[in-house]
């Protein structure tokens, strides 16, 4: 399952300068509008080695394997609880867009995971795809190309005489070119039922993710709120983007 927790490796953006503690392969971007994405790539490209096993520095857990403990879901036609998700693939993945707006505290971003392995332990009540689906098991995803369109708004606010930020507004859109998914015992002591309930998810397989988004949506906001926001109210913006104003 996806985050989003994955857009966490954005979280360098605003730790770029951390004065005496800023790792020393992070370069501050400091005071040159016309190189700030320039200067925010470079520290993506400097902090991909070090994903796998997280930079506490930078509120950066280990990404790979990325673990979120449990995801609860509920919507008008179902309910989903996955519990004990292991993610592979967080720390490999491609900046398709960057936008920074300094003067107006906003950041976009693209991202694209090529590869994600994924497993937990599910329960689902309701209906997908015309599908009633009961049951729960184990569960097993792989996902080719798994995306996060992502845009962030940011407010001002001020204590013990220095400027911080807090988000004011986030969104995101979560895409992916194909995927494949196993629910074991969707059916309980019918083995045959939930191959073939398997096979039609993974035919419609897209469909399928659409109507699940909401499960990757969730983890996509853990992950923000334990990266990237609590970097951003606890460390003062001049730090982080010093002669920027």
């Amino acid at each position: 399952m996806f985050t989003m927790k994955t857009l966490l490796i954005i979280s360098f953006f605003v730790a770029t300068a951390l004065a005496a503690d800023i790792p020393s392969f992070i370069k501050p971007c400091n005071g040159d509008p016309s190189k700030l994405l320039e200067c925010v790539r470079d520290n993506i490209e400097a902090c991909k080695p070090r994903l796998t096993k997280g930079i506490p520095k930078l509120f950066i857990p280990p990404m790979n394997p990325f673990k979120v403990s449990v995801v609860a879901i509920e919507q008008p036609l179902y309910k989903l609880d996955i519990k004990n998700v292991i993610i592979h693939g967080f720390n490999k993945f491609d900046v398709k867009d960057l936008q920074i707006d300094h003067k107006n505290y906003k950041l976009k971003m693209d991202i694209v995971f090529p590869q994600i392995v994924a497993s937990g332990v599910y329960e689902i009540n309701g209906n997908l795809l015309l599908l009633n689906l009961n049951g729960k098991g184990s569960l097993h995803c792989n996902a080719t190309n798994l995306g996060a369109k992502f845009e962030a708004d940011f407010e001002r606010y001020e204590r013990k005489g220095k400027t911080y930020m807090k988000k004011k507004d986030v969104n995101a859109d979560l895409y992916i070119k194909d995927a494949w998914i196993q629910l074991d015992n969707l059916f309980e002591n019918n083995k045959e039922l939930t191959e073939n309930t398997n096979r039609i998810i993974n035919d419609n397989i897209l469909d399928f993710f659409h109507e699940i988004h909401p499960t990757f949506e969730v983890i996509f906001n853990n992950v923000l709120d334990r990266s990237l926001f609590k970097i951003t109210e606890t460390f003062a913006y001049e730090d982080y983007l010093p002669n920027f104003d």
